[in-house]
């Protein structure tokens, strides 16, 4: 039959709870939105700036 991926199968072997992809996925997802919260606040805005052209 060959190699199937199957990520309940391997969750409820491997680790012995079959939301295990699950839980990962909303991991990601609660990471990312902090990480977009905080460097809202911590890096400098971008939308007052005006753009400059130099030539050389």
């Amino acid at each position: 039959m060959g190699i199937v991926n199957e990520a309940n199968n391997w969750a409820i072997e491997t680790m012995g709870n079959p939301k295990h992809p699950l839980e990962l996925f909303l991991c990601v997802v609660a990471v990312s939105l902090e990480t977009k919260r905080s460097s809202r606040h911590c890096l400098p805005s971008t939308s007052n700036r005006t753009t400059e052209v130099t030539y050389l």
